[in-house]
C-alpha cells in the first residue's frame, strides 16, 4: 500500500528563480529530445577527426635558444642620458623575439639558403596568375610579390616563445621534414643574429658620422668665438677683464670725487662769507677778513671813522654848524668814510673772486667726475661682454672636447664586430612527430561536434512552436485537460491501458464522470485537421460508455468526398428532416449510438439551425452524455455554431505540431463567440518524448504490476 504522507509544508520559490529552473529545465528537455541530433553530430565529428588524422602529414618539430645579454657596460654619455630611465629586461626580450617573427629576418633566411628556388615555399602559379601575366607592367613589383609570399609561407612554421623570467628566446620551427625544420631553426637564429650584428653596427657607424659633424660644427663655432675675443681686444683697446671690475678709471673717479667734494665745501664757505659780508655792510659794520694785515688796515679805517664823528660832533658843540673847524672835521670824516667804502668795496671785491674761483673750481671737479663715470660705465660694460664672449668661447671649446671623445668612443664602436646575443642550443632534427595530436584532434572534433548539436537542438527548438505540456499551455493562460498518447492499431496491451488511462484522466478532469446531475453536451474539435480530435472523440464516448453512461455520438464533420456510409437512413441530415426518429439509448449502457454527417461542406448553413437545438433538446432527455465532433475551427465556421448548444467544449491541440499563434487565434474566436471551452486536450503525444524517460517507464513498470491481466488483454 503507498502512503501518501497529508499536510506537506511546501516554500513556494521566487518568480525569479521559478523562471530561472523553468528556463533551465526546459533547455535539458530540449537537449535530450535532440540526442539522436547531438549524438549523431558527435559521431561525424569523431569520424572527422579521424579522417583528418589520416589525411594530415606528420610534422617534426625542431628548437633552436637563443641567450639575450643586456649587461654589457653602456658608453658614458649614453648612460648619462637614460639616467632616471627604468627599462624592464622582459620588455627587451619581447622585442628581440619579435625582431626574430618580422619579415625582413624571414627574407634574409630566405637569401640564405635560397628558398625561393625551393618548391616547397615557391608560390604555386595558378590559372589566374597566368590570365594576369601578360598584364603586369612592373616586374620589379611582381618579384617583390613573389618574395612577400614566400616569407609569409616560410612564417607560418616559425614559433617563437621568450620566457619572462629568464633572457633565452626558444625559435621553433615545424615542417613535415625534421632536418629542413632544424636547418630553418638554425637559419632564423642565425640570420637574427647577422641582422642584429648589423644593426648595431650601422647605429654604430650612424652615431660615428652625427658625432663628426657635431664636432666639426662645435670646432668652427668655437674659432668663431676666439675671432670674436680678438676683434672686440682690438676694437675696444681692452686687453683683458679687470677682476674687481674698474680698474684705474675707478680710482681717478673716487679722487675726482673727493675733490669735487672739498670745491663743493670751499664754495659754501666763500658763498657764506660774502653773504655775511653784505650782512654786515647793511648793518654799518665792516666785513670780516681773515687776513691779518687787511683786518688791522680795516680796523684802523673804522677807528678814523670813528675818530672824525667824533670830532665833527665835538667841533659842533664847540663852535657850531658853520664853523671853520667843523668844515675841516665834516672833510675829514667825508675822507675816512670814503677811504673805508673804497676798502670794503675792495673787500668784497676779493670774496666775491673767490666765490667765482670755488665756483669754477667745483663746475671743473664736476666734469671731470661725469666724464670718469661715463668711461667707467663703458669699460664695465665692455668687461661685461668680455666675459661673455670668453665664457662663451670656453664652453664650446669644453663641448668640441665632449664631442671629440664621444667621437673616438663611437668610432671604437663601429669597429666592433661582437654582439650580446648567442645561440646556446643549435636546432637538431628529431624523428619524434611533433603533431598532430591524435587525442586533441579526436577531442576537439568531438566537443566542437557536440558544441554544434547542442546549438542546433536549440535552434530547433526555438523553430518548434507547438505545445510540449500541460505547463506551457498553463503559460499561455489555457487549461490543460490532458495528454492523449498516440498509439498503434497493434499497440501492446501495456500501450492500451496506458492510452485508457489518459482518456479517463481527460473525462474526469472535464467533469464528464462521475454521478450525472443532467445530460451534458460537450463539443469536440480542433484547431486544423488530422489532430487527433476524431480518436478523442471516440475514446471519450468509450469511456463514458464503460462509466455506465448512455453516449450519443454526433459526428458533425463534413463527410469526406465519395464517401458512403454504412447506414444511409440514420443521418443526421434525415433526423433533422424529422424521416427519422432519434435513436433509443442502447441496453445496456456500455454500447454507444452514433449519428453521422452525410453531406459535405456545403450542407452546414442548412443543418445547425432551429432542428439541430431541438434534436440535442430531445437527446438530453434520453442520453446522459452527447458528444458531438466539429470541424477544425480555422478552416469551418461549423465549430462556432455548435458550440452555442454545447454545455463545453474540448479543443484538441495536436502536441508538437499545432501553432501556438493558431491555438490563440481559435480560442479567441470561441470567446468572441460566446462559446465556453472546458480545456485543450494535448493529442497524439509521444509517451516517451512528452514524458520524462523515467516517468514513461514508470508507467509502464507500474501498470505490469498492478493491472488486471484480463483488462490487459
Amino acid at each position: 500500500m503507498d502512503w501518501i504522507p497529508q499536510d506537506v509544508i511546501r516554500v513556494a520559490p521566487s518568480g525569479l528563480r521559478v523562471d530561472r529552473e523553468a528556463q533551465a529545465w526546459s533547455t535539458l528537455l530540449a537537449l535530450r529530445r535532440r540526442a539522436w541530433l547531438i549524438i549523431l553530430l558527435a559521431v561525424l565529428g569523431a569520424a572527422a577527426a579521424g579522417v583528418a588524422l589520416a589525411v594530415l602529414d606528420r610534422t617534426y618539430m625542431a628548437e633552436a635558444l637563443i641567450q639575450v645579454d643586456f649587461g654589457r657596460e653602456q658608453p658614458a654619455s649614453v648612460a648619462q642620458s637614460a639616467a632616471g630611465v627604468q627599462i624592464d629586461p622582459s620588455a627587451l626580450v619581447e622585442d628581440e623575439a619579435r625582431l626574430i617573427r618580422s619579415r625582413a629576418v624571414a627574407r634574409g633566411v630566405i637569401e640564405r639558403l635560397a628558398l625561393d628556388k625551393d618548391a616547397a615555399f615557391a608560390p604555386r602559379e595558378t590559372f589566374l596568375s597566368r590570365l594576369t601575366a601578360p598584364f603586369a607592367t612592373e616586374q620589379e613589383s611582381s618579384n617583390r610579390a613573389r618574395a612577400d609570399a614566400i616569407a609569409v609561407a616560410l612564417l607560418k612554421g616559425l614559433t617563437v616563445k621568450n620566457d619572462t623570467r629568464s633572457y633565452l628566446i626558444a625559435v621553433s620551427y615545424s615542417s613535415t621534414d625534421p632536418d629542413r625544420s632544424a636547418r630553418l631553426a638554425n637559419a632564423f637564429a642565425e640570420e637574427y643574429l647577422r641582422a642584429r650584428i648589423d644593426a648595431s653596427i650601422e647605429a654604430a657607424e650612424r652615431t660615428r658620422d652625427w658625432l663628426a659633424m657635431q664636432v666639426r660644427d662645435a670646432r668652427d663655432a668655437a674659432a668663431r668665438a676666439e675671432d670674436a675675443i680678438s676683434a672686440f681686444h682690438t676694437q675696444n683697446g681692452l686687453l683683458e677683464a679687470s677682476p674687481q671690475g674698474g680698474g684705474v678709471d675707478q680710482g681717478q673717479l673716487r679722487d675726482a670725487m673727493v675733490q669735487r667734494g672739498d670745491a663743493t665745501l670751499a664754495r659754501i664757505a666763500e658763498e657764506s662769507r660774502l653773504k655775511r659780508a653784505h650782512e654786515a655792510i647793511a648793518a654799518g659794520f665792516a666785513p670780516s677778513v681773515p687776513d691779518q694785515a687787511e683786518a688791522g688796515m680795516m680796523q684802523r679805517l673804522v677807528e678814523a671813522q670813528a675818530a672824525a664823528k667824533a670830532a665833527v660832533n665835538d667841533a659842533r658843540i664847540a663852535y657850531g654848524a658853520r664853523h671853520p673847524n667843523v668844515e675841516r672835521a665834516t672833510a675829514a670824516l667825508a675822507e675816512a668814510q670814503m677811504r673805508l667804502d673804497v676798502e670794503t668795496k675792495r673787500i668784497l671785491a676779493g670774496i666775491e673772486t673767490g666765490v667765482a674761483a670755488a665756483r669754477a673750481t667745483e663746475a671743473t671737479l664736476t666734469q671731470q667726475v661725469d666724464r670718469l663715470q661715463g668711461s667707467l660705465i663703458r669699460t664695465t660694460l665692455l668687461e661685461a661682454k668680455l666675459r661673455s664672449l670668453q665664457a662663451d668661447a670656453s664652453a664650446l671649446r669644453e663641448r668640441a672636447q665632449t664631442l671629440t671623445e664621444s667621437f673616438e668612443r663611437a668610432r671604437a664602436l663601429s669597429e666592433l664586430r661582437t654582439t650580446t646575443a648567442k645561440v646556446v642550443l643549435p636546432a637538431q632534427a628529431t624523428t619524434v612527430p611533433s603533431g598532430p595530436n591524435p587525442p586533441m584532434i579526436i577531442a576537439g572534433g568531438i566537443l566542437g561536434a557536440i558544441g554544434c548539436g547542442v546549438v542546433s537542438a536549440l535552434l530547433l527548438e526555438r523553430r518548434d512552436t507547438g505545445f510540449r505540456s500541460a505547463s506551457e499551455l498553463a503559460d499561455g493562460g489555457v487549461r490543460c485537460l490532458g495528454s492523449l498518447p498516440e498509439i498503434a492499431p497493434r499497440a501492446p496491451p501495456v500501450e492500451k491501458a496506458l492510452f485508457s488511462e489518459s482518456v479517463r484522466q481527460i473525462a474526469a478532469t472535464a467533469g464528464l464522470l462521475g454521478p450525472p446531475a443532467s445530460p451534458q453536451v460537450v463539443m469536440v474539435t480542433s484547431v486544423e485537421p488530422r489532430e487527433g480530435k476524431s480518436v478523442l472523440m471516440v475514446a471519450l464516448a468509450r469511456c463514458l460508455a464503460d462509466a455506465g453512461q448512455r453516449v450519443l455520438a454526433i459526428d458533425a464533420s463534413p463527410a469526406a468526398a465519395g464517401e458512403t456510409l454504412a447506414d444511409e437512413k440514420a443521418t443526421l441530415e434525415r433526423l433533422l428532416e424529422g424521416e427519422r426518429s432519434l435513436p433509443e439509448a442502447p441496453e445496456p449502457a456500455s454500447r454507444v449510438r452514433v449519428v453521422r454527417r452525410a453531406s459535405g461542406l456545403g450542407g452546414g448553413q442548412e443543418l445547425f439551425g432551429g432542428a439541430f437545438d431541438g434534436l440535442i433538446q430531445k437527446a438530453r432527455r434520453h442520453y446522459d452524455a452527447i458528444l458531438v465532433e466539429a470541424p477544425p475551427i480555422s478552416l469551418v465556421a461549423d465549430a462556432l455554431i455548435l458550440g452555442r448548444s454545447a454545455d463545453a467544449v474540448v479543443l484538441a491541440v495536436r502536441w508538437r505540431k499545432t501553432r501556438r499563434a493558431a491555438v490563440a487565434e481559435c480560442l479567441e474566436r470561441l470567446t468572441q463567440s460566446s462559446v465556453d471551452v472546458v480545456g485543450v486536450v494535448l493529442s497524439r503525444v509521444n509517451d516517451h518524448e512528452g514524458r520524462r524517460g523515467h516517468d514513461a517507464k514508470g508507467r509502464s513498470i507500474y501498470f505490469r504490476r498492478h493491472a488486471d491481466p484480463v483488462s490487459l488483454s
